[in-house]
Order: C-alpha cells, then structure tokens, then sequence
C-alpha cells in the first residue's frame, strides 16, 4: 500500500502530531515543545514528514512521522534520521515510505551518512533498523533522578 507523505505544518499538524510522540517520548511533548524544537533550529535543516490517517474512518491523526535533522555538530555530509509508526500500523509500509521519502531528501542535500536512536524497547524499530542497513554504535538508556527528593547527606 501506497502512503502520502506530507511535510509537518505546524498550524495544521503539530498537535496530532505531539498526540503521536507521546506514545514513544516517556515525558509530555505539546505542539509547543515541537515549535521550541523548530525556534531552536533556525538556520539548520529541519523536515519532518508525516502520515495521517486516510482510512475508512479518515480520523487525521498522525499514523507515521519521520524527522530528519542537520545540526551544527553533524559533519557536513552527516544528518540525523528518526521514524516512528503507530503500533497498530506497523508492517503495512508506513515506516518504509516515511524512510524512502527522508532517504532521498537526504540525498538531494548530497548527505551520505545517517545517525539514528532506537530505545531498547522498541524490537519492531530495532528489526526494522538492521534491515534498513544500519549497525549499533553505543547503547544508553533513560535515566531519571528526582531532585526533589534527593538526599545528598
């Protein structure tokens, strides 16, 4: 099955979008947070591709995202890719063409090496990294300390 990949419009598709993040993000992501993420990346590459809901039902809701991103600490021909598919879509092509569509974004910008992060949680992300091509190079993991409560004496 084919899907429409469409580029992320902040008035029209953040806060679907941010519903989505959060079933992958363990803190709260509002469309703000996506606009700050965007404010702080003035001036670097951004797209952030999306796939909404066109079934039977056409809820709209964001089904699939991809991000690709070019920062100041990226290697000029270096970029960062990330994609995500709602657990009940998954293996029906929505990653795949999130994937295809960022691949050649990237190309067009004669980028040539990628840098991703799967949580370790995340076995279909995992599965569908390694047949994409790519290798682990550092394992972390989420950590949190409650300051509030910490006790230093």
């Amino acid at each position: 099955m084919k899907f429409t990949v469409e580029q992320a419009n902040p008035d029209q598709h953040y806060e679907a979008l941010a519903r989505f993040l959060n079933h992958f993000e363990p803190d709260p992501i509002a469309a703000a947070d996506i606009r700050e993420w965007d404010r702080r990346s003035e001036g670097h590459i951004v797209r952030r591709g999306i796939v909404r809901d066109t079934g039977p039902n056409q809820t709209g809701e964001v089904i699939g995202y991809g991000v690709v991103h070019h920062g100041p600490w990226n290697q000029p021909d270096e970029f960062y890719l990330w994609v995500g598919v709602a657990v009940e879509k998954r293996r029906q092509g929505v990653g795949q063409q999130l994937y295809d569509d960022a691949i050649a974004f990237i190309q067009s910008l004669d980028g040539n090496a990628l840098t991703s992060e799967i949580a370790e949680d995340q076995v279909d992300g995992l599965r569908f990294a390694r047949r994409q091509g790519f290798t682990q190079h550092k394992h972390t993991f989420q950590s949190k300390l409650d300051l509030h409560n910490l006790d230093l004496h």
